[in-house]
């Protein structure tokens, strides 16, 4: 049997789960589920986007965008609202709940990117986000595949 520490797809496993383990209790003391607060911050730079652009840059699928927002408006954390010059639209929107959130989100996001930059020289850092990136297109390529089919 491989070491895990050897795997490179067993340590991506590993810090997708640890990532998940150390930023949840921020979260959920917020009232947020994971997958949520990429959402809230990316309506904090672009509000009244659609759930199609939405799925489109979260890399999500329609559905997931669709309970997400179902559950956040529920949490009063965002709302829905025609468009004004195409009512067959419908825009997502922070509400002052969610707004309210955007500081603390950041704050949790950023306290993780110093304790994780703190391991790392500047010239680590900068070859470290230039092999996950590699990695991030191999999962990219096997998307595009998988929709081919």
């Amino acid at each position: 049997m491989r070491n895990k520490k050897e795997s490179i797809s067993e340590m991506i496993r590993i810090l997708h789960h640890r990532h998940r383990k150390y930023t949840r209790p921020f979260f959920e003391k917020m009232g947020l589920f994971r997958g949520q607060p990429p959402l809230l911050l990316l309506l904090a730079e672009k509000d009244g986007m659609t759930q199609k652009e939405i799925a489109s840059t979260l890399n999500l699928t329609p559905p997931t965008v669709n309970k997400m927002v179902r559950r956040m408006e529920q949490g009063g954390f965002i709302h829905k609202r025609n468009d004004p010059e195409d009512l067959r639209i419908t825009r997502i929107l922070l509400s002052s709940k969610g707004l309210a959130l955007i500081g603390q989100i950041r704050e949790v996001i950023d306290e993780e990117e110093q304790a994780i930059s703190a391991l790392y020289t500047p010239e680590e850092k900068r070859l470290l986000l230039k092999l996950l990136s590699r990695i991030t297109e191999v999962y990219e390529k096997g998307q595009e595949k998988e929709s081919e089919t």
